[in-house]
Parts: C-alpha cells; structure tokens; sequence
C-alpha cells in the first residue's frame, strides 16, 4: 500500500517501489544522507525505500549478503571476530563516515550505487569481488558489483543486496591515509589475495581517485611474485601501476601527490597482507 504525501511516497515491495519509479520524475530515498542535501529547489517525487525489508546481514555457509538498506553502522555491530572481510568493511564504514549518526543514517545500497570517491565501502566491495542482486521491472539480476558500474539502465532498478561469497584461503586489508582521524582520507585502499591453488588478487582504491576503481595492473604484479611466502611489491611498482588511473586534484592536493601517497598506502597494505600470509603458512 503507497503512503502519499505531496511528492513522497513509501510502497511496501519492490514491484509497486519500480511502477512508482516508471510513473515519471521520481528520486529513490534509501538513507538520505546522498539525497537530502540535494532536495532544495529539486522538483522530484520521492519513493522511500524503508518499507520493503531490505535492512538485514544474513550468513550462511556460501556466502554473507547484504540489504541494501542495511545502516552502514550495521557493518561495524555486526562484525564476527577473526573475520578479515567483516573488519575490513567496519573499517570503511568508519572511514566513510565518522560520525555515529550519519552511520546510522546512510545505507549500504546507497554509497554503492552512489559510488562517491569518498566512500571506502565500494572500495572494499570492489576488491571483494562482491556481487549485488538488481530489480527491474522484468526481471532480476545478480551480477558481478564491477559488470553493475558498467552497465547504463535504460528504466527503473533497484539494488536490492550486495553478496561476499565465503572464500578458502582468502586475505583481506583495508588502510586509509587521512590528515585527520575524522576528516576525510585522502586515500583508500582495499587488498584481497587468494591463496587456493594460484594467486589471486584484487585491488581497488578511493578518495584519491575520481571514482572507486580497481587496479588491474598492480593485481598482475601481485600474481606475478606471490609464488614464495613474502609479496615483495615495492612503492616504485604500486607507483607504475596506477599511471593509467585518473586522480581526482583538488585545491589541497595535486594528483601528483595523490598519486604518490595512494602508491605509499598499496605498498603498506600489500606488506601488512603478506606479513599475515607469512605468519600463516609459517604456523601450518
């Protein structure tokens, strides 16, 4: 049943929440935390999103998933001990937004469809290899979270879930560079290796960027000398691999600088993942 109130309206499932959207000039209210700054002088009919039970963490032995309107502060509550992937999603939590309130305010749905440079929770989401589950109004869709940033949708979708699958063997880091412990970093980064059969790693970086991204090139270098138990990836190679990337310059730092301090915190997360993997192997 649709709650209206002069531009506003809340279904109660995701088919009447899609049928709203396709009437006309509709804005999706998750968190708010993206869309109310913005509503001043913005002529827009706003869905809210709050009644179709989309506010939950559920694990199970294949994977964990995540609702999209799941309060980012849920990542940090709900954190298992000894699990990396968990802590390293309570990290970007926190890092994406210091204050407790904002935390409770904004969803996980919203910062990755929103997908702001400063948002550390894509990031770790990226070097996850996270898939999310998609509404249309056809069908559903669940796919990779990378294929999701490329596709261009034509007509109204949600996302409803984000999915990490449980995997064997897997080493996971969050590290951020900020001036201040409560100011927005200005860098992030997320590392994932893979130690079942042959290496895999996935890497992605934020705030310094202009986007949330991945880098393919310092994944291959990663791969390229993890066959012994230390990954000995030196700042000169996190540096080379992000020559193709754009940095995002603003008037407190160039993207030469942030180029630099971005390759200075890849370095420090790929030496803490193998310092942890060596420990590992070494306690076997």
């Amino acid at each position: 049943m649709r709650v209206w109130s002069d531009g506003y309206s809340r279904p109660e499932s995701v088919t009447e929440a899609l049928a709203i959207m396709g009437e006309g000039d509709a804005t999706v209210l998750a968190g708010g935390s993206f869309v109310i700054p913005a509503l001043a002088g913005l002529d827009t009919h706003l869905v809210d999103l709050s009644a179709l039970g989309l506010d939950y963490v559920a694990r199970d032995a294949a994977a964990v998933r995540y609702g999209a309107m799941t309060p980012v502060q849920k990542l940090i509550d709900s954190q298992p001990d000894g699990d990396d992937v968990a802590q390293s999603l309570a990290a970007a939590a926190r890092s994406t937004h210091s204050s407790w309130l904002l935390r409770n305010m904004s969803t996980m749905g919203g910062e990755l469809v929103t997908r702001s440079r400063h948002s550390a929770l894509p990031v770790v989401a990226l070097a996850l290899d996270a898939e999310v589950l998609v509404a249309t109004p056809d069908r559903l869709e669940q796919s990779r979270l990378e294929d999701f940033y490329r596709r261009e949708y034509s007509g109204p979708f949600l996302l409803l879930e984000m999915i990490v699958r449980n995997t064997p063997k897997r080493l996971t880091a969050f590290r951020r560079i900020s001036p201040l412990p409560s100011g927005r970093p200005l860098a992030t980064a997320a590392v994932q290796v893979v130690m079942d059969g042959d290496v895999q790693a996935r890497v992605a970086i934020g705030s310094s960027v202009v986007r949330p991204a991945r880098v393919p090139a310092l994944e291959q270098a990663v791969e390229g000398v993890s066959r012994g138990l230390r990954m000995c990836v030196t700042h000169e190679t996190c540096a080379w691999a992000l020559e193709s990337i754009e940095f995002a310059a603003d008037a407190s730092a160039s993207s030469g600088y942030l180029r630099h301090v971005t390759a200075v915190l890849l370095s420090r997360v790929i030496e803490e993942i193998s310092t942890s993997r060596t420990e590992q192997w070494t306690s076997n």
